[in-house]
């Protein structure tokens, strides 16, 4: 309930029901940060937790799934793959390499591009449509990919935080304000903060990104593109031949060949175990192995070891592909991906930025960032890709007709523009969009729907009940006391500065939308008490769990240019911290002039 200023209730001690909420809370985020688990599964637990113990009633249990939020997401994801399957983007990659030699002006322009783009969409579905430019761009130009994705990974973050759609974390955000007034955010007033942190974002990741990542030697340039990822790490199984010069030397020793570790040994269908010091690798063992990719291609074509990448152990073709969160195959064990081998095509390898391997390689879990090498005919390979809503790292092969792109880009633009007009709430614009698009045959729906990114919308949906508890419950309220209490000098200003900190600092570790969900209610409440503007204090909350530049996992997008590019996880806060102090400096500023503008309460 909407409480005025000074008007907050007068307990002094949570109730029960709060302090079983704040465990939950904890519990699931705790568990969201482990990222062992998928993401959906663990909101559902929550929510079924929270319904046990009588947080949320029978009633609102599954009312998330009708959220606008909800609808919005699931509409604009639709649209955003109709776009990508016209291959919109990648055309321009022939006319940017042939005028533009400078790496720092190419990387402007695709960050600005990168930026622009997902203003008008969700930030994983920008980067599925940046991928191929931008992999185009490396294999034309010979820059190093590694140079590119990062920065360009971080544009699409700057981008979202301009838009009503741009993440889902600002549907929510402004849902709120929805619920609480009866008015919410308009279409571009997030700009007002995200387009200054944009820009100045855009300008520090030009200037301090590609000098603070890890430097590449000359001999990788220009086939970053065409090997995926390399200097990376490869994770394979992999026999010992007779022949082979690494059979009756231990471990140790046999490492040292290709800078990894062997993680298991089989022997005759057995595991090996023992010191790893006194362990003698014997021909006919299956080695799990992660190691430098080069140094083990080198081993394979030598015939050291033999596996299917081996010069005559596998089919002619090749191809990768990343695991996005839409993947039918994210959290699947190798051994159980039954569609690829009915196509005839094998996972040969895998690179992924996990550090904890066990069992042979059959059993390895795929995750978001992990790149599957595949070795099949071309076609069955594009195949596989397409159905299991795999992202192809490739390079593209040939570019469409520009008509081809024309009726999806009509469609989305026309909806962004219904939606920012006022005349159609979002979910009616996009939905409005989609149906056009059915009805003139550009759009097979059926298709579009099982390619969802279900693992996203089945978070929200479930996450949206118990964030409506943190404000059913009191908890917000509490929360917003407890936080003036301890500040009661405090001015707007410092209460500006300490939510859009909050924000920032629990953003890495849990995934923004649910950030979102718990901190709106938070961020309203504070607001109304201390008599600030609630609009912008939630637009800080906006910008704030979008902010991300300094840890691979807070944001997909981050793990899947990690798996991708082979980055270490020290990458990150090395080259994301003068970002993000940059683009926090701007926000914050931009919000003061907000604040300063604000004429609330009338």
């Amino acid at each position: 309930m909407l409480s005025g200023a000074g008007g907050l209730c007068e307990n002094r001690y949570m109730t029960l029901e709060q302090i079983i909420l704040i465990g939950l809370l904890i519990t699931t985020f705790g568990i969201f940060a482990l990222d062992r688990f998928r993401i959906e599964v663990v909101a559902v637990s929550g929510l079924m937790a929270a319904f046990a113990v009588g947080l949320v009633p029978a009633s609102s249990v599954f009312s998330g799934l009708a959220h606008s939020a909800v609808i919005s997401v699931a509409e604009i994801l639709i649209l955003v793959g109709a776009l990508q399957a016209s291959h919109l983007l990648d055309r321009a990659a022939t006319t940017l390499t042939a005028k533009i030699k400078s790496e720092q002006i190419l990387l402007l322009l695709l960050c600005s591009l990168a930026g622009f783009v997902s203003i008008f969409m969700n930030n994983i579905g920008a980067l599925a449509l940046m991928l191929p430019l931008v992999t185009a761009v490396s294999e034309r130009s010979e820059i190093p990919l590694s140079r590119m994705l990062m920065p360009i990974s971080f544009a699409t973050l700057l981008g979202g935080t301009c838009s009503l759609i741009g993440t889902p974390a600002n549907l929510l955000v402004s849902d709120v304000l929805l619920a609480e007034t009866g008015e919410g955010l308009g279409f571009f007033e997030f700009a007002n903060v995200g387009l200054p942190a944009l820009l100045v974002g855009v300008v520090a990741i030009v200037l301090f990104v590609p000098r603070l990542l890890p430097t590449i030697k000359s001999s990788e340039v220009g086939h970053m593109a065409e090997t995926v990822a390399k200097p990376g790490r490869l994770i394979l199984e992999a026999n010992v031949p007779p022949q082979s010069s690494l059979a009756g030397t231990f471990l140790p020793l046999a490492e040292s060949n290709f800078d990894g570790r062997i993680e298991s040994i089989r022997r005759n269908d057995q595991f090996v175990f023992g010191k790893r010091e006194t362990i003698r690798l014997e021909p006919g063992d299956a080695l799990l192995i992660e190691g430098n990719r080069e140094k083990l291609e080198r081993l394979i074509q030598s015939g050291m070891l033999i596996t299917d990448l081996s010069p005559n152990g596998a089919e002619a073709d090749q191809g990768a592909a990343v695991v996005v969160p839409e993947s039918v195959v994210l959290g699947s064990r190798i051994s159980t991906l039954e569609g690829f081998t009915d196509m005839g095509v094998r996972i040969v390898a895998i690179t992924s930025p996990r550090k904890r391997l066990e069992g042979s390689f059959s059993d390895l879990q795929l995750a978001v960032g992990d790149v599957i090498h595949l070795a099949g005919p071309a076609r069955a390979i594009d195949q596989a890709i397409r159905d299991h809503n795999l992202l192809s790292v490739s390079a593209p092969a040939d570019i469409l007709p520009l008509r081809t792109s024309l009726p999806p880009l009509i469609a989305f633009f026309g909806a962004v523009a219904l939606s920012a007009s006022g005349l159609l709430r979002p979910e009616l614009a996009f939905g409005a969009a989609i149906a056009g698009l059915v009805i003139f045959g550009q759009l097979d729906l059926i298709s579009a729907i099982r390619r969802l990114n279900w693992p996203i919308l089945i978070m929200l949906a479930a996450m949206i009940p118990i964030g409506n508890a943190v404000e059913t419950t009191g908890l917000a309220e509490f929360i917003a006391r407890i936080f003036l209490s301890a500040a009661p000098q405090a001015g707007p200003l410092f209460i500006l500065f300490s939510v859009l900190i909050t924000a920032v600092v629990i953003t890495p570790f849990v995934n923004n939308a649910s950030t979102a969900i718990i901190l709106a209610p938070i961020a309203f409440q504070i607001a109304i008490s201390s008599g600030i503007d609630p609009a912008i204090v939630l637009l800080a909350v906006a910008v704030g769990v979008s902010l991300d530049f300094v840890t691979p996992f807070g944001h997909h997008n981050n793990t899947i240019v990690m798996g991708i590019c082979g980055y270490r996880f020290r990458d990150f806060p090395i080259a994301g911290w003068p970002v993000l102090l940059a683009v926090l400096a701007t926000s914050f500023f931009a919000l003061s002039v907000l604040l300063a503008q604000s004429t609330f309460p009338n």
